[in-house]
């Protein structure tokens, strides 16, 4: 063999070296291309599913609120019938229930000012 061809197989082990080289820098560059597409794909999902989790407690706290308030409403409204309306003993119970229901709101809002009062105390 000349010295020419000598050196110019040395060149293509040489290139065939770097090729090979950068195909493997290549083929881990693509597996951790997926790696981050497979995350990125359960984060996004994750996402969705807190947010179809939100959205679901959500309409379950209006639909409480709703049908619960309006329940109330239609109690209180029986209560005020019974009292304007009612016969004596109707009027009689009417009344006793509202007046437990004022004295339990009004128990409640005291205790808020007291929990309230003690807090700033503690806190002061």
């Amino acid at each position: 063999m000349f010295p020419l061809e000598q050196l110019l197989k040395i060149e293509e082990q040489r290139i065939d070296s770097y090729n090979r080289r950068t195909k493997l820098g290549h083929a881990a560059i693509e597996a951790q291309d997926a790696a981050d597409q497979r995350q990125m794909s359960y984060h996004m999902e994750q996402l969705r599913t807190q947010e179809v989790q939100s959205k679901r407690q959500h309409g379950l706290a209006q639909h409480i609120f709703w049908f619960g308030g309006g329940f109330c409403a239609v109690v209180i409204l029986l209560i005020l019938t019974m009292l304007f309306f009612g016969n004596p003993s109707q009027v009689e119970a009417a009344g006793a229930i509202l007046r437990v229901l004022a004295t339990a709101i009004g128990g409640g809002g005291a205790l808020y000012v007291l929990a309230r009062g003690i807090r700033w105390l503690l806190t002061r």
